[in-house]
């Protein structure tokens, strides 16, 4: 039942941040619209567009990825020795 709980409790603390985190990646690739129309008119093939800005997005996912859990292992050595004390 406890694990149950906590499992839910985690999917309401997940579920806000990949709505965020979907917004940015939406975002981003609209600011890149004109770039994309450019690259386009150019000659770029779609496969080469849709590879260059998965990697851009996957890179910048991998960024937040790592300073994210760098935070968060950061607070959790913090609160420990403040909440065990």
């Amino acid at each position: 039942m406890l694990a149950c709980l906590i499992l839910a409790g985690a999917a309401l603390i997940v579920a806000p941040g990949r709505r965020r985190v979907a917004a940015s990646v939406r975002t981003f690739l609209e600011r890149k619209r004109l770039a994309l129309a450019i690259l386009k008119c150019l000659g770029a093939s779609s496969r080469i567009l849709t590879a260059t800005y998965l990697a851009q997005t996957l890179g910048l996912a991998a960024v937040g990825s790592l300073l994210g859990a760098a935070l968060g292992l950061g607070v959790q050595a913090l609160l420990v020795p403040l909440l065990a004390g």
